[in-house]
């Protein structure tokens, strides 16, 4: 059904005088009024429900921006999603946490269902949708602790699926906001996330991080250390199909699955890999040696007990990273 959503958003053709542009407003107006019901309620009875609203609304926004809106052209809801959502008392993590939905509906928006995309699309979402939330990363005046984190949480989502060279002028102030997320954010999709935008960095332009590289890698690892403990607390079982990627498509096997319901959604494998591709990736930036050294002694021992991990993908990844550290001079 999302899929539905999704591709008949995207086909919506209509110039802004036009009668179907009256008639489609008309048909967001209970869109809104649901949201608003989400975001001024305390905390709803049925959560899951309140989710899964949430999620199709997104994945119907996601085929409408894809389009490219025309000058002058408005979508309340889409704004009021992306600026009311983090900030909701109750829900408002579990709200960022999905809005990465906005750009990856790569599978419905593909050629096989003759997507209308402009090629400008990804750059009018970055500007206009996901860049505006990272000056709100920190706490101030007029943003709560709380409501900073949340605003991260939602801008490491969506810029995940971002091309590197559309917010390359901003990689200074993501480094900042990424150091800070370190500490704040859950292990699960929150920092898969994170960990997968600092290693496009760290890849792409190594010397954005000089200056940050002793706070990010205590932060990595510490990172790394809880992910771990939260995959021996949910004791992961082999799931059914040990060569599937995860669902964001990175390449990350899911070969294990949480037998409690209430961890299933913090998956620890890819921020596991991640931090170990971090690892790797910092002794291949071209950074002195002075500069990685004093961290070698604190890696090696995470990255040795790495290598007899019962998940394939990690014991690979820590391999290859406790070889590069080791051979450290």
């Amino acid at each position: 059904m999302d899929t539905l959503f999704t591709v008949l958003s995207n086909k919506f053709i209509a110039k802004k005088d036009s009668p179907l542009w009256a008639r489609r407003a008309q048909a967001e107006e209970p869109l809104m009024a649901k949201l608003h019901s989400f975001f001024e309620l305390g905390m709803p009875a049925n959560t899951t429900l309140t989710l899964r609203v949430f999620r199709s609304i997104l994945h119907y926004l996601a085929g409408d921006v894809v389009r490219l809106p025309r000058p002058g052209e408005e979508n309340r809801l889409l704004d009021f999603v992306v600026q009311s959502a983090p900030a909701n008392i109750m829900m408002g993590r579990e709200f960022a946490r999905n809005l990465g939905l906005l750009m990856a509906s790569r599978e419905c928006l593909s050629g096989v269902n003759h997507t209308l995309k402009k090629a400008l699309s990804a750059q009018w979402l970055y500007y206009n949708i996901v860049s505006p939330n990272l000056d709100r990363c920190f706490p101030d005046p007029m943003t709560s602790e709380r409501e900073a984190v949340n605003r991260a949480v939602a801008f490491f989502s969506m810029v995940q699926y971002i091309d590197y060279e559309l917010y390359v002028h901003d990689v200074p102030k993501i480094a900042r906001a990424a150091i800070r997320s370190l500490s704040t954010f859950k292990v699960g999709s929150e920092t898969e996330s994170l960990l997968a935008v600092l290693l496009r960095i760290l890849e792409r332009c190594p010397d954005e991080l000089r200056e940050h590289l002793s706070g990010l890698i205590s932060g990595v690892i510490a990172v790394y250390g809880m992910a771990r403990n939260v995959a021996a607390a949910a004791q992961y079982m082999p799931a059914a199909n040990p060569s599937a990627g995860n669902e964001n498509g990175n390449g990350v096997e899911q070969t294990y699955k949480a037998k409690s319901s209430r961890t299933k959604d913090r998956n620890p494998i890819p921020t596991r890999v991640y931090a170990l591709r971090f690892f790797r990736q910092l002794t291949q930036s071209g950074y002195e040696t002075h500069l990685l050294l004093p961290h070698r002694k604190g890696l090696l021992r995470p990255l040795a007990a790495a290598c007899g991990d019962s998940v394939r993908e990690i014991r690979r990844a820590a391999l290859e990273a406790r070889q590069t550290w080791k051979d450290l001079d």
